[in-house]
């Protein structure tokens, strides 16, 4: 079912959606904008404990300069952004800081190529680089984003929560502005990966405690049966493989049918996931934890690092990046991670576009 308008906007730049999502369908109902704050669930680089911890799991608590997610459009076109706002770029040379034109934290990057790049964050906070310059997109105090994905510039997802209404947020942009969905069940939206505008997965956490699966084809969204702890990664090949990454349990596997546990063990709590291929899968998590999938089973990784390890990307299988606290970021080159620096010349890799 496709969602519909609700009776009056949040917001005045954007159609609003206020929604309860049932297995398999979707329901309008009223926003409850006058609800008292009852907690904040932790997000990416959070500092403060929930008023109510009770309520949303406690993922990390990190030190203040980190970076919170990674992504590029090809081995000399990568990006990281974090705390106060700061974005890194690698140029297939050396990694350079790129002026944002903010100081709040932003905890997710994403695009389409080179020139198509959304970074989101705290007080909704949209940012985009169209290739020559960063320019604000919008800015909502009220939410927090943790997640965002580009299908293209005018098919753009962004994911997080409203802190005082204890509600997850999911948004679409389609080139003119964000079309709002307030997702009732979820107490916060964490991660996204799409493979194409029909095929958009979304995971994170519902009011109960446990995992939660949305997946969305357009403006149409349903809720997906799924029996497991919070989720904080998504990453597929394609519809019918795609994986789940739960903060503390193991990870799991859909195969176009039914989730399945796989024989992931770690007994520290993981937080972002990329993968090469169906035989090629990272995660990544707490005190520099680093699982890898070769097809068969998940081994742990030795990162070299004790830092908390928040996204994973890849231009290639031998060509893989992790972003961090402490300003980490790591390199696979196809045999050991190394810790890199913002302003040293690297030496130049050439690469394929990759999501």
């Amino acid at each position: 079912m496709k969602f519909e308008s609700s009776m009056t906007s949040r917001h005045a730049h954007a159609r609003v959606w206020a929604v309860v999502l049932l297995a398999m369908s979707v329901f309008p109902v009223a926003c409850a904008e006058d609800d008292e704050p009852e907690s904040k669930p932790h997000e990416k680089g959070d500092h403060d404990k929930p008023a109510k911890p009770e309520l949303v799991p406690d993922p990390v608590v990190p030190t203040a300069a980190s970076f919170s997610a990674i992504w590029g459009s090809s081995a000399t076109d990568v990006w990281a952004c974090g705390s106060d706002g700061v974005i890194a770029h690698y140029d297939g040379k050396q990694i350079s800081l790129i002026e944002s034109g903010t100081k709040v934290r932003l905890l997710a990057v994403h695009g389409s190529g080179p020139d198509d790049v959304w970074f989101v964050g705290e007080m909704g906070t949209t940012l985009h680089w169209d290739g020559d310059a960063i320019t604000p997109v919008s800015l909502i105090p009220d939410e927090t984003l943790l997640g965002v994905w580009s299908n293209g510039p005018e098919d753009v997802w962004a994911i997080g929560f409203f802190p005082q209404d204890r509600v997850g947020v999911l948004r679409h942009w389609t080139g003119g502005a964000w079309d709002e969905l307030l997702v009732a069940p979820a107490a916060s939206l964490w991660e996204i990966w799409s493979s194409g505008p029909d095929d958009v997965w979304v995971v994170g956490t519902n009011l109960d405690l446990a995992g939660l699966v949305l997946h969305a084809s357009g403006n149409e969204v349903s809720l997906m049966e799924f029996d497991g702890t919070p989720l904080r990664g998504v990453w597929g090949v394609d519809p019918d493989d795609v994986w789940l990454l739960p903060y503390n349990s193991p990870i799991q596997h859909w195969d176009g049918s039914s989730f399945t546990l796989s024989d992931a063990s770690s007994e520290t709590p993981m937080l972002g996931m990329w993968g090469a291929g169906a035989d090629d899968v990272w995660a990544v998590g707490l005190v520099g934890t680093i699982l890898h999938y070769d097809g068969d089973t998940w081994e742990p990784s030795d990162s070299g690092v004790i830092d908390t390890l928040w996204s994973v990307w890849g231009a290639a299988s031998d060509d893989v990046w992790a972003a961090g606290g402490e300003g980490t970021l790591l390199r696979w080159r196809g045999d050991e991670w190394t810790k890199l620096e913002v302003g040293v010349e690297l030496p130049s890799a050439d690469g394929d576009s990759t999501n």
